[in-house]
């Protein structure tokens, strides 16, 4: 049996929902989630050889979602990362705030600051274990009509995409894992959006609920991206 983490906040919601029906496919996998709210996953920290939730709210998510663990033990055989502040949006803001020159550098830098970069810092202080990275998915609807129409203009739509999975790319290969992109059967034309029907009748990550986003995704679009994932990691 592989054992798989996925650590992430409430866009792992998605994947959780899809993990009964997919995992028939898989029957050598077992996965346990550890997902919060995002404001919430910054309190992690290492200690006694684990992650460990470090406030009372995220062991309250940690153990809803995981079955009843606080701690992330280096005892799986792969490590998924997901959400936690990896945007699209911040791919389109670099392309248009910035020389070409300018913009790995700038992109870059907003990727070093999200807690995914920071939850993957604190893995590799616990285990060598691969590591595999899933940004946010990209919004259902346009949340960023100005940059969107900017990007247009100068015909950089999907360019900004490209770009964006390049330095993401970039950036896990620096810190010994890999990046998988969102699944193009899930992405619209204009290569930065979620096709709206998978925005649709979206799950919640536990019971206790929080307040809805719409670049979280339902349970159809968490069986295509926990599909690829698994693939990807075997």
């Amino acid at each position: 049996m592989r054992r798989i983490c996925i650590i992430g906040d409430s866009h792992v919601a998605a994947l959780k929902a899809a993990a009964p029906d997919v995992l028939r496919a898989y029957p050598d996998r077992e996965i346990a989630f550890f997902a919060a709210k995002t404001s919430l996953t910054g309190d992690a920290k290492v200690e006694g050889g684990a992650l460990v939730a470090g406030s009372a709210a995220l062991r309250k998510f940690w153990e809803a979602t995981s079955g009843g663990l606080s701690r992330i033990e280096p005892v799986f055989d792969h490590y998924v990362v997901c959400g936690l502040g990896l945007k699209i949006k911040a791919a389109m803001a670099a392309m248009l705030a910035t020389g070409e020159t300018g913009r790995d550098t700038l992109l870059d830098s907003k990727i070093a600051n999200t807690l995914a970069a920071a939850t993957l810092s604190r893995l590799r202080g616990l285990t060598d274990a691969p590591v595999l990275l899933i940004a946010e998915p990209f919004p259902s609807h346009d949340i960023t009509p100005k940059l969107t129409a900017r990007l247009r203009r100068d015909e950089q739509e999907k360019a900004a995409a490209t770009f964006f999975g390049a330095r993401m790319s970039h950036f896990a290969r620096r810190h010994g894992a890999a990046f998988m992109p969102q699944p193009v059967q899930t992405v619209s034309a204009n290569g930065l959006m979620t096709l709206p029907l998978y925005g649709v009748g979206r799950p919640y990550l536990v019971d206790f609920q929080g307040e809805d986003d719409h670049s979280h995704m339902n349970a159809a679009y968490g069986a295509i991206v926990l599909t690829a994932a698994l693939d990807l990691i075997g």
